[in-house]
């Protein structure tokens, strides 16, 4: 029974292993590497101009999986079985950063992150209490009123 499991996860190595040699080697091929940047590139165009089928012919077949994955997430959602694509698990106002930089809005979460850090240090521990915790909320909210 234990030399089945065994196996198995041997077996299991063995095929990741062989995939992780592949995408690495598909990676390092100069085609692949420049399709995967310009699938990165597609969230700073307006929204209106996304549009996965324009990189279509542009990427080589070993990538074709990767793009119908993203096709089918981010950009026109999964095909059902009555031929309608459902909506996208990600909307592509919500990924697209194209808004974001001509609203100037902030490009980072660099805000969130030292709001964090003061509060962390204004509650004084890792793990609190739910208590200690509205207590520190009505502090911090004091400061923000003054």
């Amino acid at each position: 029974m234990i030399a089945c499991y065994v196996t198995s996860i041997l077996q299991c190595m063995d095929v990741f292993s062989t995939w992780q040699r592949a995408f690495i080697a598909a990676y390092s091929m100069n085609t692949y590497n420049k399709s995967m940047q310009q699938l990165s590139a597609l969230a700073f165009l307006p929204v209106h101009e996304i549009n996965a089928q324009r990189l279509k012919p542009l990427f080589p077949p070993v990538a074709e999986g990767l793009l119908k994955w993203w096709e089918d997430n981010y950009v026109l959602g999964k095909l059902g079985n009555n031929e309608v694509r459902a909506e996208p698990k990600f909307p592509l106002d919500l990924w697209s950063a194209y808004a974001m930089f001509n609203s100037n809005q902030p490009r980072t979460t660099n805000a969130v992150e030292a709001w964090h850090s003061r509060f962390h240090r204004l509650i004084g521990a890792d793990h609190v209490g739910i208590f200690r915790t509205i207590v520190a909320f009505q502090r911090e909210q004091a400061a923000t009123d003054r």
